[in-house]
């Protein structure tokens, strides 16, 4: 039986996955029928080649004039990750969980045409022979949550099962 397309897998890595899908999942001799199995993944570089947040934070440094990428860089360069993430999460705060989420629909529909992200064909395989044997499949990222959850839920990942920062939501504005 092959679940997965072998082709983006080394060998022993697809023979293990397909293994390890089957025998814990739905039906399988390891399954606990108590507890569902749970799968969970990384999204940026490893369910998609590419960074959806990267591209985000291009394209409000396009509004704003400035290339915001670098910025995060020499941040994380000079002060280390958790000032660049609070940076990106900064920038990502003037905004609306559903504008947010807007923005990055159209940004990944335009970074998926031009090639710039695209899908893993093998992570896609992966997760869906995953949601077959009945494995929960979860998403947690260090990206801002609603950057990722329009491009996660395009993985059949549903809402609540994707991880990501979350900013306080300022009950007056409704802004992040």
């Amino acid at each position: 039986m092959t679940l997965l397309d072998p082709g983006p897998w080394d060998p022993a890595i697809h023979a293990g996955l397909e293994a390890a899908v089957v025998r814990f999942g739905l039906g399988g001799p390891d399954h606990d029928p108590d507890r569902p199995p749970i799968a969970a993944f990384d999204f940026d570089n490893t369910c998609i080649a590419g960074d959806i947040g990267e591209a985000v934070l291009r394209e409000i440094g396009r509004f704003l004039g400035r290339d915001l990428v670098a910025d995060y860089i020499e941040s994380v360069r000079r002060h280390g990750r958790r000032v660049g993430y609070e940076l990106c999460a900064t920038l990502c705060g003037a905004r609306t969980p559903a504008d947010l989420e807007a923005l990055t629909t159209r940004v990944l529909d335009r970074e998926l045409a031009a090639g710039r992200i695209t899908y893993r064909p093998g992570m896609t395989d992966l997760v869906d022979a995953l949601h077959e044997h009945g494995w929960e499949v979860w998403v947690v990222s260090a990206s801002q949550r609603h950057i990722v959850l329009p491009a996660a839920e395009r993985l059949g990942i549903p809402r609540p099962r994707i991880v990501g920062m979350e900013l306080a939501i300022d009950p007056d504005t409704g802004w992040l």
